[in-house]
């Protein structure tokens, strides 16, 4: 049990370290330590960004969470876009659907170089969510994401639940 808890807070805790000559980034959950050429900034993270990162950081497939929460909560509905990948593929970017789906976001017909990709992912789960929304609310484009009939009203209302999730965290 001790095992386990040191594991979760060394990957929550565990700062990524980005740096050149001049540049030097330490990012982890709760803030951001830049170093350009000597200037020091310190950025607090956001309440909400640090809901989705404790999201992202508890599914085990994960091995970047700092990465892939910088990169969902700039999207265009950062809860939405955390939940699907999660109902999709529990962030595991090498998951394959049993219809051929790929990425994080398990898309069907994949236009994209590299499925690991989670850029490439989340601009085609973009672009997917998007023209299901044409006319339609959020939640019925979520739905028709997943299909139709009885397997995406189920789907919408677990993507919804894990929205809701993320929202209602305490940090």
């Amino acid at each position: 049990m001790k095992a386990l808890i040191l594991c979760m807070l060394v990957s929550i805790c565990l700062p990524r370290v980005v740096g050149s000559a001049s540049y030097y980034r330490i990012a982890n959950g709760m803030r951001t330590i830049e170093n350009r050429d000597g200037k020091i900034t310190v950025t607090e993270r956001s309440d909400r960004f640090k809901k989705i990162y404790y999201f992202i950081a508890k599914h085990p497939a994960e091995h970047n969470p700092i990465q892939t929460t910088e990169l969902i909560y700039n999207s265009t509905h950062p809860e939405h876009f955390a939940a699907i990948a999660s109902v999709e593929s529990g962030f595991d970017p090498s998951a394959v659907g049993p219809d051929g789906e790929v990425t994080i976001f398990q898309i069907l017909e994949w236009n994209g170089k590299n499925p690991l990709n989670n850029v490439e992912a989340l601009n085609a789960a973009e672009q997917v969510l998007a023209e299901k929304k044409v006319g339609r609310s959020l939640s019925a484009a979520i739905k028709a994401y997943n299909g139709r009939g009885s397997k995406a009203e189920r789907y919408k209302r677990l993507v919804l639940k894990r929205v809701e999730e993320i929202n209602k965290m305490k940090i």
